[in-house]
């Protein structure tokens, strides 16, 4: 369902660069434009603020559950359940990925879009893509 997700992301963002295009003879100039004005590291740009509270609750709580594991392995709990427990952590990271994922399309890959730079947005949007491919 997530690989769903994630495709129908990419579909419609695709769908808005197909249709985006720069007024007539200022195409040159937002294409330098963008070149210039983007650091290596993409548009930067604060976190939406509702998910950046949810993704700094959601590390708190997996930071516990991560102590909560080392002191199951400490008192040499079963095997079994310190699996059920380090599954737990992946799915948690998980949602954590999602959102960060969620904010970034949102916030950073919208903003170049509009700022013409299409080819970045969709390169960045591929490889988070085939990073979340090899999980």
């Amino acid at each position: 369902m997530k690989s769903l997700t994630t495709l129908l992301y990419i579909w419609n963002l695709i769908k808005v660069i197909e249709t985006a295009s720069a007024p007539r003879g200022r195409w040159p100039f937002l294409f330098i434009h963008c070149l210039t004005s983007i650091p290596p590291k993409g548009i930067l740009f604060n976190m939406k603020s509702e998910i950046k509270k949810n993704v700094e609750n959601r590390l708190r709580r997996i930071e516990g559950q991560v102590r909560g594991i080392q002191k199951m392995v400490n008192k040499d709990t079963y095997c079994i359940d310190v699996i059920t427990q380090l599954s737990a952590i992946r799915k948690a990271l998980s949602a954590v990925e999602d959102l960060m994922l969620e904010n970034h399309l949102s916030m950073h890959v919208v903003e170049q879009i509009k700022g013409g730079n299409h080819k970045r947005a969709v390169d960045e949007i591929m490889s988070v893509y085939k990073v979340s491919k090899k999980k």
